[in-house]
């Protein structure tokens, strides 16, 4: 009678913890809301990777991607290789992201996908949120767009960004206060603060 009232004790104690767990991961409606992140990491994009970002961003014919990059140290040739990639693959409407903010910001309403470059991803963060781009940015993903990043368009993804500016210092504080209020991601878990590394 012990053991058989010991047995059942210890289910529903196991039950009420994965009980428990579940509700921690169940995301909310507002939470589940938002569309894809494609993290390609660095080097060359395979092609399967790239057919399946266009893909979620609608298809060749129906997608309207926006390239940024705004990460590489030539701009301008970075995001017309990244543009005539995506029209060899069937892409009609495929833009880089204007310089004006008033422009990146009506490229950024109508885009279907985002494509960020590699380069610098704390110059990426930097000249995002001087155009004020940052907020139209996350208004891509929340109605359901995709955004693809490579290298540093893939590491601003992440909730603790890497920079590689905070090398050398010895405590998490100093490395904390190192990091720019733009470093810190801007496609983190909402609600959960993004630091860099």
């Amino acid at each position: 009678m012990k053991a058989r009232f010991i047995r059942i004790l210890s289910s529903l104690i196991s039950a009420l913890i994965v009980a428990k767990l579940l509700a921690t991961l169940t995301l909310s409606a507002a939470e589940r809301a938002g569309g894809h992140l494609v993290i390609i990491g660095g080097g060359s994009r395979p092609i399967n990777v790239t057919q399946r970002f266009i893909q979620l961003a609608g298809g060749g014919a129906a997608a309207c991607l926006v390239v940024i990059a705004l990460a590489s140290e030539d701009v301008d040739t970075t995001a017309q290789h990244a543009v005539k990639e995506f029209k060899t693959l069937g892409v009609s409407r495929v833009e880089a992201l204007p310089a004006a903010p008033e422009e990146a910001a009506r490229a950024l309403r109508q885009a279907t996908g985002v494509y960020l470059t590699g380069g610098d991803q704390q110059r990426l963060v930097d000249e995002l949120a001087r155009m004020k781009a940052l907020g139209a940015l996350h208004e891509v993903w929340r109605r359901g767009g995709v955004i693809a990043g490579t290298s540093a368009g893939a590491a601003v993804m992440s909730a603790r960004m890497i920079t590689g500016e905070e090398r050398g210092l010895a405590t998490e504080d100093e490395r904390a206060a190192k990091c720019s209020a733009t470093a810190a991601s801007w496609l983190s878990t909402p609600g959960m603060p993004a630091r860099c590394t």
